[in-house]
């Protein structure tokens, strides 16, 4: 692409930080290639700072030989997002658009289909992810750039591998999913001409962990894994992102991981209160019924009013859910 592809006197925009680095500025010597870099305190675009807050993230950035400062905010999952974002930054800039302009677009970004894409909204505040992440690069990535966003949320993962593929890759991938996640859902992506059985075989291989739950068919894995999101938890579906067939034996039948979520959680919300402390309590006690609605839950009775519930619990329970409460005050969105 750059030695033959891009004209003497273009433009090339790049990380200074990626391996192919050195190569890059070589072409664009040779070839007289302006080169722009992102990221670094003396890049062309510079971050100065990056915070996340809940959904979205927060970004200052910086042109080169200017004081300006301008804030960004990112309405897409994952750190991952923020080079593709300089970098388209940095050519809209170079194209002549104004950076306060770039700035409110930003803002209306929405991620690829089935890239890091939050789908649905559910009740209890948890988050279902559908990612097309299939490679042991990958699923690692997300993993890591969810638990970093997310600190405090329990991931559960749904995920296969191919069939006729790199079967090396398979218990690789066990191995980040049962380091990265915290339950794991495995089930089959594209069997192909190949046993599903041995795939999800191969893939346990690397499995270190006893939170695990194996279900050959897509469908039910993804409607258990949704089934069994507490408030705050996140759901990630790995593998097949915007895919819509699933090929298995020969046959290639319609499979669309986001109809199936969607139809999860509209499952989901139809078990769950609106009110998300009465999920949070119904999820450690299991005692309240549908369609309760109440102004106040308190472990002290002198306190009651009309409509409060009372909670006798043993110490244990209560720690959690003080805690569950204390991340949902935290994180309330």
């Amino acid at each position: 692409m750059f030695n033959n592809l891009i004209k003497n006197r273009g433009i090339v925009i790049t990380d200074p930080n990626i391996p192919q680095f050195k190569k890059i500025k070589r072409v664009a010597v040779k070839k007289k290639l302006k080169l722009l870099t992102i990221l670094n305190s003396n890049a062309d675009l510079q971050l100065v700072s990056h915070n996340y807050v809940r959904d979205h993230q927060i970004l200052i950035i910086k042109e080169k030989n200017k004081k300006k400062l301008t804030k960004i905010r990112l309405n897409l999952i994952g750190k991952i997002q923020i080079k593709n974002v300089l970098m388209a930054i940095l050519a809209a800039t170079k194209s002549g658009i104004d950076i306060n302009s770039i700035a409110k677009s930003i803002s209306k970004l929405r991620p690829a289909e089935g890239r890091l894409e939050k789908i649905g909204k559910l009740k209890n505040n948890s988050k279902v992810i559908l990612d097309y992440a299939h490679t042991p690069d990958a699923l690692e990535t997300i993993l890591k750039n969810i638990k970093e966003q997310f600190p405090l949320a329990k991931i559960r993962l749904v995920f296969g591998c191919g069939g006729n593929r790199d079967k090396e890759k398979r218990s690789k991938m066990g191995k980040i999913a049962s380091k990265l996640a915290d339950m794991i859902y495995l089930t089959d992506d594209n069997p192909r001409n190949e046993n599903p059985k041995k795939i999800r075989n191969d893939i346990k291989k690397g499995i270190r962990t006893k939170n695990i739950k194996e279900i050959s068919n897509r469908k039910i894995a993804i409607k258990d894994c949704i089934n069994d999101l507490c408030s705050g938890d996140i759901a990630i579906i790995a593998g097949k992102g915007h895919e819509k067939i699933q090929e298995n034996k020969g046959k290639k039948n319609f499979l669309s991981d986001r109809k199936e979520i969607l139809k999860s959680i509209n499952f989901k919300n139809n078990k769950l209160f609106k009110d998300i402390r009465l999920n949070i309590i119904q999820e450690k006690t299991k005692l309240l019924v549908k369609n309760l609605k109440f102004a106040k839950a308190s472990i002290n009775s002198k306190e009651l009013k009309k409509n409060d519930i009372f909670l006798l619990l043993r110490e244990k329970k209560m720690m959690e859910i003080n805690l569950q409460m204390r991340r949902y005050k935290k994180n309330p969105h």
